[in-house]
Protein backbone atom coordinates (compact mmCIF):
# COMPACT_ATOMS: atom_id res chain seq x y z
CA UNK A 1 0.00 0.00 0.00
CA UNK A 2 1.49 3.59 -0.69
CA UNK A 3 1.35 6.26 1.38
CA UNK A 4 -1.27 8.33 -0.42
CA UNK A 5 -3.52 5.60 0.08
CA UNK A 6 -2.23 4.98 3.40
CA UNK A 7 -2.70 8.26 4.58
CA UNK A 8 -6.50 8.27 2.77
CA UNK A 9 -7.79 5.23 4.87
CA UNK A 10 -6.32 6.91 8.36
CA UNK A 11 -8.34 9.89 7.61
CA UNK A 12 -11.07 8.12 6.63
CA UNK A 13 -11.10 5.85 9.92
CA UNK A 14 -10.61 9.06 12.37
CA UNK A 15 -12.92 10.60 10.38
CA UNK A 16 -15.47 7.33 10.97
CA UNK A 17 -14.55 7.35 14.79
CA UNK A 18 -15.32 10.59 15.47
CA UNK A 19 -18.82 10.49 13.75
CA UNK A 20 -17.57 13.03 11.41
CA UNK A 21 -19.07 13.21 7.29
CA UNK A 22 -17.38 13.59 4.71
CA UNK A 23 -19.02 16.78 4.16
CA UNK A 24 -18.48 18.26 7.65
CA UNK A 25 -14.23 16.97 7.42
CA UNK A 26 -14.63 18.62 3.53
CA UNK A 27 -16.03 22.36 4.97
CA UNK A 28 -13.86 22.54 8.04
CA UNK A 29 -10.88 22.38 5.31
CA UNK A 30 -11.84 24.55 2.54
CA UNK A 31 -12.21 21.56 -0.12
CA UNK A 32 -14.89 19.87 -1.91
CA UNK A 33 -16.72 16.78 -0.93
CA UNK A 34 -14.84 15.29 -4.28
CA UNK A 35 -11.75 16.08 -3.69
CA UNK A 36 -12.01 14.74 -0.03
CA UNK A 37 -13.27 11.34 -1.15
CA UNK A 38 -10.61 11.32 -3.45
CA UNK A 39 -8.09 12.08 -0.79
CA UNK A 40 -9.89 9.02 1.17
CA UNK A 41 -9.40 6.66 -1.46
CA UNK A 42 -6.05 7.11 -1.96
CA UNK A 43 -6.65 8.89 -5.74
CA UNK A 44 -5.23 12.58 -4.54
CA UNK A 45 -1.63 13.93 -3.48
CA UNK A 46 -2.27 15.21 -0.14
CA UNK A 47 0.20 18.25 1.26
CA UNK A 48 1.46 18.42 4.59
CA UNK A 49 -0.46 21.21 5.31
CA UNK A 50 -3.54 19.58 4.77
CA UNK A 51 -2.68 16.71 6.79
CA UNK A 52 -1.76 18.70 9.58
CA UNK A 53 -5.44 20.68 9.27
CA UNK A 54 -7.04 17.15 9.02
CA UNK A 55 -5.64 16.05 11.92
CA UNK A 56 -6.34 19.36 13.83
CA UNK A 57 -10.09 18.94 12.79
CA UNK A 58 -9.79 15.00 13.49
CA UNK A 59 -8.22 15.81 17.09
CA UNK A 60 -4.77 13.65 16.16
CA UNK A 61 -1.61 14.05 15.82
CA UNK A 62 -0.34 14.19 11.98
CA UNK A 63 1.87 11.37 12.57
CA UNK A 64 -1.17 9.37 12.91
CA UNK A 65 -2.28 10.10 9.63
CA UNK A 66 0.61 8.88 7.76
CA UNK A 67 1.69 6.17 9.77
CA UNK A 68 0.66 2.42 8.36
CA UNK A 69 -1.46 0.24 11.29
CA UNK A 70 -3.81 -1.88 11.83
CA UNK A 71 -6.63 -0.96 13.51
CA UNK A 72 -9.72 -3.22 14.08
CA UNK A 73 -12.78 -1.21 13.86
CA UNK A 74 -16.20 -1.30 14.40
CA UNK A 75 -18.10 2.24 13.38
CA UNK A 76 -20.25 2.12 16.61
CA UNK A 77 -17.20 2.29 19.43
CA UNK A 78 -14.45 4.34 20.06
CA UNK A 79 -11.10 3.97 19.82
CA UNK A 80 -7.62 5.32 21.26
CA UNK A 81 -4.09 4.97 19.85
CA UNK A 82 -3.98 2.18 23.24
CA UNK A 83 -5.93 0.29 20.28
CA UNK A 84 -3.30 1.01 17.29
CA UNK A 85 -1.17 -1.79 16.45
CA UNK A 86 1.92 -0.35 14.18
CA UNK A 87 3.76 -2.11 11.25
CA UNK A 88 7.01 -1.56 10.05
CA UNK A 89 7.42 -1.01 6.42
CA UNK A 90 11.11 0.04 6.01
CA UNK A 91 9.42 1.70 2.78
CA UNK A 92 6.77 3.55 3.97
CA UNK A 93 8.84 4.59 7.26
CA UNK A 94 11.61 6.23 4.92
CA UNK A 95 8.66 7.90 3.44
CA UNK A 96 7.11 9.25 6.92
CA UNK A 97 10.56 10.33 7.86
CA UNK A 98 10.34 12.47 4.56
CA UNK A 99 7.67 13.83 5.40
CA UNK A 100 8.31 14.63 8.53
CA UNK A 101 11.93 16.60 7.48
CA UNK A 102 9.35 18.50 5.09
CA UNK A 103 7.10 19.86 7.63
CA UNK A 104 10.13 20.65 9.89
CA UNK A 105 11.83 22.59 6.97
CA UNK A 106 8.00 24.37 6.12
CA UNK A 107 7.50 25.30 10.30
CA UNK A 108 10.89 26.91 10.05
CA UNK A 109 10.28 29.38 7.74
Amino acid sequence: MDITTTIGKNIRQYRLQRGLKLETLAKEIAVSKATMSQIENGQAEITVRRIEKIAKVLEVEYNLLVTARVINMKPDMQYTADNTAYTTDIVLMEKILHLSEEILRLRSK
